[in-house]
């Protein structure tokens, strides 16, 4: 089965950017939210294909788990 290998980048040590703040520290802490927002994207988008992956084998073992359910209950009501 595949894995999810897919990890997060926290967002430590970024200030928000705040109308309050003077216009020079806005735009610095402004531009550091928009650049971590972009490996945000990129590593959530890698990680929902990963976790869709994941998704359809799950799907996929589920049915074959019940359709062997469903043989060997069938032969142990033949065997009766």
């Amino acid at each position: 089965m595949s894995q999810i290998t897919q990890q997060i980048t926290a967002f430590n040590g970024l200030t928000a950017p705040s109308r309050s703040q003077p216009d020079a520290a806005f735009v610095q802490n402004a531009d550091a939210h928009v650049a971590a927002q972009r490996t945000l994207q990129e590593q959530l988008n890698t990680f929902s294909g990963q976790v869709n992956i994941v998704a359809g084998e799950m799907v996929a073992n589920a049915a074959a788990a019940q359709d062997s359910k469903n043989i060997a209950e069938a032969a142990a009501s033949d065997a009766a």
